[in-house]
């Protein structure tokens, strides 16, 4: 029997890679944007001293503390998605903060749904425009 695995949600996190803390062979410790301080483990094999943007993967009840439920490890386990590059460079900063906050990536809605009129049948773009009308 396959063990069900909890819900999770995305992310964007700040891999601190300057850490000196390791958590296990290649756990980073992990600060999630605007999520009140909380902190995750991450693993990544990178080696580097720079912080980098990442999209993750947390638990859905991550960086929530309610009475009476257990602090479990798994809770504070976050899985990359895509690490993109290092603090302080204007373009990945840039795409963190649109992902985030849902600027990026673009969803067009269906093309079905644009109510634009069909193109006209095949040949009709070489034919001559009418004539133009003249009204008396």
């Amino acid at each position: 029997m396959a063990e069900e695995k909890p819900e999770r949600r995305l992310a964007v996190a700040v891999l601190r890679f300057d850490d000196r803390n390791r958590y296990g062979e290649n756990g980073i410790p992990t600060s999630v944007l605007f999520s009140g301080g909380a902190l995750c483990i991450v693993n990544c094999k990178k080696n580097t001293k720079l912080n980098h943007w990442a999209k993750i993967s947390v638990p859905m009840g991550f960086g929530e503390k309610h009475e009476g439920e257990e602090d479990t490890e798994d809770k504070h386990r976050g899985e990359l998605i895509e690490l993109w590059g290092p603090i302080g460079d204007y373009a990945v900063e840039l795409k963190a903060y649109q992902h985030h906050y849902g600027i990026m990536p673009c969803k067009y809605p269906d093309p079905s749904t644009w109510g634009l009129t069909p193109l006209p049948a095949e040949g009709a773009l070489d034919a001559p425009p009418p004539p133009p009308s003249t009204v008396g």
